[in-house]
């Protein structure tokens, strides 16, 4: 008897009209709604997840997975046909994933492994938290599987977020919601690592609880708006400057290295900032709004040319 139909028997009842692949599909579905939709029934999500087999009590984490780079594809002299291309890495995708989650569910346990769900453009795991996909050191499996995947879908990219910890259905909702934001924050900040967990993702925490988007667009442009200089050709030069400062941890030689420029071009630059900011360098706390607001300015996407819709303009205040 096969390991895959040994699952099956454990987790069917006594209705054997059903398929293997019926059950998964329902599971997948009830997962779809725990995921998405605010949990006003208590009594019966429990009713269904018994009925399914999920153990709501076990603890959960939720991880995104989104392939993206599709521009260098679709820009590659080499493919002929990036539409084929593009869904046959969406299969890859699809099964690799499934593979790593049968594989790695161990026969003996009391439930069934987990499915995998499909969101718009994000394939969704929702792993118990001693999965060994998720084990430290850095949950090394998970990111091997990422890389081994990646590496099957180039030039696509894939990228993946991890939620904190879920251990109810109340939670479900927010474990899919963390692992969007740990997504978004790889892509916007750290693409060449491909893979972030939430918990590790420190203040973009509290700026990803704002529930309206135009305070944290109104805090980056009381920081950093005096700073765009529209009547010059680089008109983001200047936070390009702070940027770099920051990133050296204000190690004036290292910043002059990483923007190419000597250090008396930068001293000057930053005179400038410090002028146009009504800020100081060596007040801590007007780098640490600094930080904030260029990391708000990478979440929501600085404009790559001159014709590009600027973060700077001056919010609505109705």
């Amino acid at each position: 008897m096969s390991a895959s139909h040994q699952r099956s028997l454990s987790y069917r009842d006594s209705s054997h009209d059903h398929t293997e692949e019926q059950w998964d599909g329902w599971r997948s579905d009830f997962l779809l709604a725990l995921l998405t939709a605010d949990p006003s029934d208590l009594a019966l999500i429990h009713q269904r997840a018994d009925r399914l087999q999920w153990p709501l009590d076990v603890p959960h984490r939720v991880v995104a997975w989104r392939i993206g780079n599709m521009a260098s594809l679709f820009a590659s002299p080499d493919c002929h046909n990036p539409e084929a291309q593009l869904q046959r890495s969406r299969l890859v995708l699809q099964q690799r994933l499934q593979q790593s989650l049968l594989a790695l569910h161990p026969v003996s346990a009391p439930h069934p492994p987990p499915p995998l769900v499909t969101l718009g453009d994000l394939s969704l795991m929702v792993l118990p938290t001693d999965s060994p996909l998720l084990q430290p050191p850095g949950h090394q499996r998970l990111v091997a599987l990422r890389q081994a995947v990646h590496a099957e879908i180039a030039p696509l990219t894939l990228y993946g977020g991890l939620s904190s910890a879920i251990s109810s259905a109340a939670q479900y909702r927010q474990g899919l919601n963390e692992a969007q934001q740990a997504l978004d924050a790889v892509v916007s900040l750290q693409p060449e690592k491909g893979l972030c967990d939430y918990t590790e993702l420190g203040i973009l925490q509290l700026l990803g609880a704002v529930s309206d988007p135009a305070l944290l667009t109104r805090f980056m442009h009381n920081v950093l708006g005096n700073l765009v200089e529209h009547n010059r050709k680089s008109p983001y030069l200047l936070i390009e400057t702070l940027d770099a400062v920051l990133q050296e941890n204000s190690n004036l030689i290292k910043a002059a290295e990483r923007l190419a420029i000597h250090r008396n071009t930068l001293h000057q630059r930053l005179q400038r900032i410090e002028q146009l900011s009504g800020g100081t360098l060596n007040d801590p706390l007007f780098r640490l709004s600094a930080a904030v607001a260029l990391m708000i300015g990478r979440l929501s996407g600085f404009p790559a040319s001159e014709s590009a819709v600027s973060p700077f303009k001056v919010p609505s205040q109705e």
